[in-house]
């Protein structure tokens, strides 16, 4: 094989991996925590601010740990003036945007995990999106402090 054609083939090789990885990273984790729950609960929060820096609206179709039974994309709602939990099949990442996970409103809940997670714990986090290329993540577990408080797992309907 000629020299030139060579160095073409291996340039075409190297930008068709890192275009793969280009498209992967276009949707970042910027923060990312697990609220630390009493002895015994088995149900956790968890809390993600994703960004899109991407040309597209990208969705975020599942989750998934290894320290967790499974983990579930809900969304805090007030209806007849009872907040609910309704699980979402998928939640977007606007193009250019960002998905903020927070208390009463879109967040993770990981359920059956394997020990007792407590503060300053790392947990490990896998998204997976809508063209199912999937981003791992390490998350750490936090104390609720005054903000989190409002994110009450007791009396709301896990559905």
């Amino acid at each position: 094989m000629k020299p030139q054609l060579k160095n073409i083939l291996a340039g075409l090789i190297l930008i068709v991996s890192f275009g793969n990885d280009a498209v992967q990273a276009e949707v970042v984790l910027l923060e990312g925590w697990i609220q630390e729950a009493p002895p015994g609960s088995r149900v956790l929060a968890g809390y993600l601010v994703l960004e899109n820096t991407g040309p597209a609206d990208r969705q975020l179709v599942k989750a998934t740990s290894p320290l967790f039974e499974r983990v579930e994309m809900h969304r805090s709602v007030i209806v007849d003036d009872v907040a609910r939990m309704e699980a979402q099949s998928e939640l977007t990442i606007p193009a250019g945007g960002m998905l903020e996970m927070r208390p009463g409103d879109y967040h993770l809940m990981l359920f059956d995990p394997d020990t007792r997670l407590q503060a300053g714990m790392e947990v490990e986090l896998l998204l997976v999106m809508d063209d199912d290329s999937q981003q791992r993540y390490s998350i750490e577990v936090k104390r609720a402090g005054r903000k989190h408080e409002e994110h009450d797992h007791h009396g709301h309907d896990h559905h």
